[in-house]
């Protein structure tokens, strides 16, 4: 079973005893204390970290894109209407669904990669299936495993000192629902304008791998919303990237591997330990020193020993979670976000 959603006063509560304040009633409680993230920590995010929020995993993006594109869905947008917006002809998306349920590929973007032609039919589809999933009430209402709102907590400082946290983020994934929550809060809570909001987020480093569905609100891209038009769809698509098996020059991969490298700590959350992906990020050798976690939600005991092996050769070894703890029930029993 997972972990029981706890209240955000509780989260609280339990964020500043790990900071070394005694429970004890009779202990004094401090006030305003900064519960910043002080070392550097880089979080690694999978398919399974949006997943709280309703967004597909890989497979769940295949069955969608699969869906999406049969003739004889019933979605409220006509097949005819929805190809137009795609910029592809009927008999052009049908070939592509046939393709790609015959591929034996778990998901979208393994897929493209190997079949480069049908890249640009496939990144509208992606962003066809992922805008709907785009529900701002989903991540601010309470929801079982919603760990978003436990990192704000940890992030929690005055607002001169918010720039102070040493967080960064590499995601795998499309959605931008991370960041999303990351600005709304920081504007609700500190009642900044959105330039003041853009200035504080540039602390906190989040970086695409594989692209995204176009810019955050905040910085004025496309609205964080379920509702979309061929032109909204265009500029989603158009923000996605599909790497290329063998391409090792591309600048995300390099920026976050510098950022790795500089780590201190390094966590994967809802992560699938893809050995393809591993090495792009450069954790298969023996250049990082940072002490290694994850999540491993789901996972068999034969499944996470054979995920330990990817990551022989390190200074550290990798240090993972159960099988029955999602993300924010790994956060909360390991010291990803507190401790030293």
């Amino acid at each position: 079973m997972r972990n029981r959603p706890v209240s955000a006063a509780s989260r609280i509560w339990e964020a500043i005893k790990s900071h070394g304040v005694s429970s004890s009633p009779s202990a004094p409680v401090p006030v305003n204390k900064n519960l910043m993230i002080e070392v550097p920590t880089t979080l690694v995010l999978g398919a399974g970290a949006s997943a709280p929020y309703g967004f597909p995993t890989g497979r769940g993006l295949l069955k969608e894109v699969l869906e999406r594109l049969d003739p004889k869905n019933q979605y409220p947008v006509n097949y005819e209407q929805q190809c137009g917006w795609l910029g592809f002809t009927d008999s052009q998306a049908i070939e592509f669904r046939e393709v790609l349920l015959k591929s034996g590929k778990s998901s979208v973007d393994a897929f493209l990669e190997h079949r480069p032609e049908f890249i640009p039919i496939g990144k509208a589809a992606i962003a066809l299936s992922l805008i709907p999933y785009e529900i701002e009430a989903r991540l601010f209402e309470p929801r079982t495993g919603a760990w978003y709102e436990y990192l704000f907590t940890e992030l929690n400082a005055r607002r001169e000192d918010f720039g102070k946290n040493q967080v960064s983020v590499l995601t795998f994934n499309y959605d931008r629902s991370l960041e999303h929550y990351l600005s709304t809060a920081l504007q609700n809570s500190y009642n900044l304008h959105s330039s003041e909001c853009r200035e504080m987020m540039k602390h906190i480093p989040i970086i695409h791998l594989h692209g995204d569905l176009g810019s955050p609100p905040y910085m004025g891209g496309r609205p964080f919303a379920p509702e979309f038009s061929k032109q909204s769809l265009e500029q989603a698509a158009t923000g996605i990237r599909i790497i290329h098996e063998g391409f090792d020059g591309d600048e995300h991969f390099a920026r976050a591997r510098k950022i790795l490298q500089q780590s201190q700590k390094i966590c994967f959350l809802g992560f699938g330990y893809d050995p393809t992906n591993i090495q792009r990020l450069g954790v298969h050798g023996g250049d990082i020193s940072a002490r290694l976690m994850g999540s491993a939600y789901g996972l068999t005991r034969a499944e996470s020993q054979r995920v330990r092996v990817r990551f022989q050769g390190q200074a550290t070894h990798l240090e993972l979670g159960n099988e029955v703890q999602d993300v924010l029930a790994f956060l909360r029993n390991n010291p990803v976000l507190w401790g030293g």
